[in-house]
């Protein structure tokens, strides 16, 4: 089984889990859910895998250490870039209002 990673999806409130091989870039499974179990479940009969993409969300991160305790997990670039963004703007928004409060106080 090659590297893969876990999409998840969702419609109408209802969460599941697309897996896609790593090198094809091609999903190989959809799993009717995202819970603990479901995940490691699948991750178990897969013992070769060595890495997993995967969102920011913790459960999955439980999730893959129950099932692929060896795998190392990587945030997917979405997510990755997602979250800097958040981070950056947060930043600048502090910088900017101690920079204009310097220059109020000028």
């Amino acid at each position: 089984m090659p590297n893969t990673t876990i999409l998840n999806c969702h419609q109408q409130q209802r969460y599941g889990s697309i897996v896609c091989d790593l090198q094809t870039q091609k999903p190989i499974a959809l799993l009717e859910n995202r819970t603990v179990q479901e995940v490691s479940n699948w991750l178990r009969k897969y013992p070769s895998i060595q890495v997993v993409i995967r969102d920011g969300s913790t459960e999955y991160a439980k999730e893959i250490r129950k099932g692929c305790p060896h795998a190392v997990q990587i945030t997917d670039r979405w997510h990755l870039f997602h979250n800097l963004t958040k981070k950056v703007e947060q930043f600048l928004k502090r910088a900017f209002l101690a920079i204009f409060l310097l220059v109020l106080q000028s």
